[in-house]
């Protein structure tokens, strides 16, 4: 189980914002730590629920989101999911 930095580009998470994990190479992994760090807000963990090679749902506080692949190493959050 890895723990891995997230640095959200935008005010916090939201659909359409960009999520950068910074563990270059490595491919996330349901059961992984998250550490969320954005310029406005306090720290926050969560977690990956689940993960597949484009997409995956994560936790941030109370909320889950389903997030997908832009890039190596940046996704895109696509929804909230209820």
């Amino acid at each position: 189980m890895l723990r891995w930095r997230v640095d959200i580009i935008g005010d916090d998470i939201a659909q359409g914002v960009e999520l950068r994990f910074c563990l270059y190479g490595e491919q996330f992994k349901g059961g992984d730590g998250l550490y969320f760090v954005t310029l406005n807000s306090i720290r926050s963990d969560g977690m990956v629920i689940s993960a597949e090679a484009t997409d995956a749902v994560i936790t941030k506080g109370r909320g889950k989101w389903r997030i997908a692949r832009k890039s190596l190493n940046i996704w895109d959050v696509a929804e909230r999911v209820r």
